[in-house]
């Protein structure tokens, strides 16, 4: 049961990850799109995070400079993302947005876990990464992209790709700068090293209660950080065109969307932050983006939703590439 209870709980996640959708949804269908309505959402939803991990943590938030640092830098790909993901939307169709942003997940943490991290690729991974990318490509549609929208969904590629790495490098600082050192010193020919000393006290304790409250901290602090430049970007945007952004907040219905989308999202980051330091990157995110595909598939079909044949064939390789990972027990 140990060595099953971190795929067991990223399968839960991925149950309230795909969830997320009816809530956006419902959001959207209120809301025009557009980067006022993402900003707000986003103020939200990660004010609802603050809200239950701050009492989840015993009412005390601690942390290093380090995790305000690397909470920092989430929260500002975490805003950007939201930016460049509303200009997509734009130019492109939500089907082939969605393909770029979770490729980016499933091969940037690939690459990043087998280079930076040093991660071993096994049989079950590999295939599993493969048949992820395979379920995504078949269930987009390439029809309905603009001129112009490449450079959009390709930054959605890399920012939504690289969160996993940044959380990773919150844990475990000293085997990120090892990865890259010794990167750089295989292509230029260096001999740089990183100092053990340099990093005591930083990433993620070993003790399993104090991990649980490493990483919960963290999520507030990405939380806090989000919420102060979203409200600045749409403080901003009231300035500049002279009306109120923040009138959708007065909107109950909306506030309600917001709260039950920021529980959801929360509850699965806690646990999707838990797996990420019990797993390899490079396996961890593509079972998370495998198993978001097939639940999202089933949830779709409850509510009603007419499905296309390229819609079943994405599900089943999808629930294939989950399976997949027994190979590495075998």
């Amino acid at each position: 049961m140990g060595k099953m209870l971190p795929y067991i709980l990223i399968l839960f996640s991925d149950l309230l990850f795909a969830s997320q959708f009816l809530i956006s949804r419902i959001y959207s269908r209120r809301n025009t799109r557009g980067l006022v309505a993402s900003l707000a959402f986003s103020i939200g939803t990660n004010l609802s995070v603050l809200v239950y991990v701050f009492f989840l943590i015993g009412c005390r938030v601690e942390f290093s400079l380090f995790t305000v640092l690397i909470a920092m830098l989430y929260a500002c790909i975490s805003v950007l993302s939201s930016y460049c993901a509303n200009a997509a939307l734009s130019t492109v169709n939500l089907s082939l947005f969605s393909l770029f942003n979770m490729l980016g997940t499933v091969v940037l943490s690939a690459l990043f876990g087998f280079l930076i991290f040093s991660e071993e690729i096994k049989l079950g991974t590999a295939i599993c990464i493969a048949l992820v990318v395979l379920a995504l490509a078949l269930g987009a549609e390439y029809r309905g992209g603009q001129k112009g929208a490449a450079k959009y969904y390709l930054a959605c590629f890399f920012l939504n790709g690289i969160t996993g790495t940044v959380t990773k490098l919150h844990q475990k600082p000293y085997a990120f700068v090892c990865g890259i050192t010794r990167t750089v010193n295989t292509v230029f020919g260096t001999e740089l090293s990183a100092d053990p000393a340099s990093f005591v006290g930083l990433g993620a304790p070993t003790d399993a209660d104090a991990a649980f409250v490493f990483n919960n901290n963290y999520l507030w602090l990405c939380s806090f950080f989000t919420v102060v430049l979203a409200v600045i970007m749409l403080g901003a945007i009231a300035l500049r065109s002279k009306r109120n952004t923040f009138a959708i907040f007065a909107d109950g219905k909306n506030l309600a969307c917001m709260g039950g989308y920021g529980v959801v999202h929360g509850v699965a980051q806690m646990i999707s932050l838990f797996t990420l330091s019990l797993l390899p990157l490079s396996l961890q995110q593509p079972l998370v983006t495998g198993g978001v595909i097939a639940f999202a598939f089933i949830i779709s079909l409850l509510i009603g939703e007419k499905k296309k044949p390229k819609d079943i064939a994405a599900f089943a390789v999808a629930c294939l590439s989950m399976a997949a990972i027994l190979l590495n027990y075998i």
